[in-house]
């Protein structure tokens, strides 16, 4: 990044910390399941809340990062996320990724759980970030936040960083954010 360049980054997410076991009992995830968030509507929900994206979004206000706020789906953990589910959520970031390129795209920063699972993928994280790298190729930066019992797998290799929270009850999602964002200078 040059000096008259300030740092693009479009921020999105998919955050479920799926069940596979409990799917008998709370039946399938769908998106009606989960709160879906995108554009300026990021910015309003998430600033200044203990979030990973709170936190990605404080750290690009101190670095003067121009932030692209893109789509941002959380729910509670549950069953497996049907593929008509999965399938939407990831169809709304790729737009957002094809959009965010015009606009001189430096990094995409995921919110993640890194226990995502639908009924065709088993590794939705893995999937997501697959599917990105295939869009932005290598010069662009991924980073993520992820819970601290996510699963990392051999497709989370797509993602340039990875800061996992350390403390349980979760007390440390800001931090995580906050710490992944800075990662586009390295």
């Amino acid at each position: 990044m040059d000096e008259t360049h300030a740092a693009v980054v479009l921020i999105c997410g998919i955050v479920h910390e799926t069940n596979t076991f409990a799917t008998n009992i709370t039946g399938k995830t769908t998106l009606s399941d989960f709160y879906q968030s995108s554009g300026k509507e990021i910015i309003m929900r998430y600033s200044n809340t203990k979030t990973i994206t709170g936190g990605f979004l404080s750290a690009a206000n101190e670095l003067n990062y121009k932030v692209i706020p893109g789509y941002l789906a959380v729910t509670e953990p549950s069953g497996i996320i049907t593929d008509r589910a999965y399938e939407h959520m990831k169809g709304e970031i790729m737009k957002r990724v094809h959009e965010a390129i015009s606009h001189n795209l430096d990094c995409v920063a995921l919110e993640l759980h890194g226990a995502g699972v639908a009924e065709s993928y088993q590794d939705i994280e893995g999937d997501l970030v697959t599917s990105i790298r295939e869009i932005v190729g290598n010069g662009i930066k991924i980073i993520c936040g992820l819970d601290l019992h996510g699963n990392l797998t051999d497709n989370m290799v797509n993602f340039d960083y990875m800061v996992g929270m350390k403390l349980y009850p979760h007390e440390d999602q800001w931090e995580v954010g906050h710490q992944a964002l800075p990662y586009y200078h390295v």
